[in-house]
């Protein structure tokens, strides 16, 4: 214990010194900057097991008054990748979209044509089943929408957004109005990108009243507000998760730009479930565990949903 002690002194005594040396380099400046922003907002170094200081002592003698931007740039992707976070990203350009790209799911669906190929095989799936044709969301995003066969009800949430919140809760009510003689519900978010909590809201609200089975699909690729919605889902009775454990993206984004103009964003927010569990870098686990895979473009078979439908039909 003495040791650690010491050595936390020696380390902050380090670090201090490079803040006040009388002059910085440029990219000296703008390491420190960013380092300091996620020791004094990061919310997540416990959760995912990062020890910031030794990030620190590792990269921090990497930067030079000689570093290029393409070198810094590496630098600071390297040091936060250990966190594997998907709300942490930086970016020269301002653009700052969440990624799933540390999940299994995405290692499996890495491109876009892939996920389309993917939805396809869904939609096939369904057919087969019984299920008629799928009908969109009226919006400008491809954010889901829904199918019904005889005896079950799916709904498609690709994302918590792509409309004004009244029109999107004006056809989700419209779209549930037909699930109300079916013997159960699908809620597939296996593959949303978050978006926002009123969104989020509507979608529980719609859904926390009612007593039929509901199953719901999630992957690692249900981030943000997905991870919040499979939270909220997680504790209904009659909610059964199937599919692979959420992406663990609790915590807003916090926007912050370096001195030299880039910008970039971390998770600054810790989110505890009724349990009291923080799920932050594990996910909200299933009850049934099924991974889609890239062979299942080739079967043109889904497990997850195939599962889902074996589950309910005993309900």
């Amino acid at each position: 214990m003495k040791g650690k002690f010491l050595f936390s002194i020696i380390l902050i005594i380090t670090i201090t010194n490079y803040c006040q040396a009388q002059k910085l380099s440029k990219p000296e400046s703008n390491f420190e900057f960013f380092w300091q922003t996620f020791d004094k907002n990061y919310s997540g170094f416990k959760a995912r097991k990062v020890d910031w200081r030794q990030q620190y002592m590792k990269f921090r003698p990497q930067v030079t008054q000689n570093t290029t931007d393409d070198a810094l740039f590496n630098i600071l992707n390297q040091m936060v990748e250990p966190l594997k976070d998907g709300h942490v990203v930086i970016s020269k350009t301002g653009d700052l979209p969440a990624s799933a790209k540390y999940s299994d799911f995405h290692k499996q669906f890495p491109t876009k044509d892939s996920v389309k190929l993917l939805r396809n095989v869904i939609e096939k799936n369904l057919s087969e089943k019984g299920f008629s044709n799928f009908v969109k969301f009226n919006s400008n995003f491809p954010i889901g929408g829904f199918s019904t066969s005889e005896q079950y009800a799916y709904l498609q949430l690709n994302g918590f957004g792509g409309m004004a919140i009244k029109e999107f809760e004006k056809q989700l009510n419209e779209m549930s109005s037909r699930f109300n003689d079916k013997k159960a519900v699908i809620i597939d978010i296996r593959i949303n990108g978050g978006g926002e909590p009123a969104f989020v809201n509507a979608v529980f609200k719609t859904f926390n009243q009612l007593t039929k089975p509901i199953a719901l699909l999630t992957s690692g690729a249900s981030i943000s507000a997905a991870d919040h919605f499979a939270m909220n889902m997680m504790d209904l009775p009659n909610v059964t998760i199937i599919g692979e454990h959420t992406a663990g993206m609790f915590s807003s984004m916090m926007g912050k730009k370096l001195p030299n103009g880039w910008e970039f964003s971390l998770s600054h927010e810790t989110h505890l479930a009724k349990n009291g569990n923080n799920y932050e870098g594990i996910g909200i686990p299933v009850d049934i565990e099924v991974a889609n895979t890239k062979d299942n473009i080739t079967t043109g078979k889904d497990p997850v949903l195939l599962r889902a439908l074996e589950f309910l039909k005993d309900k």
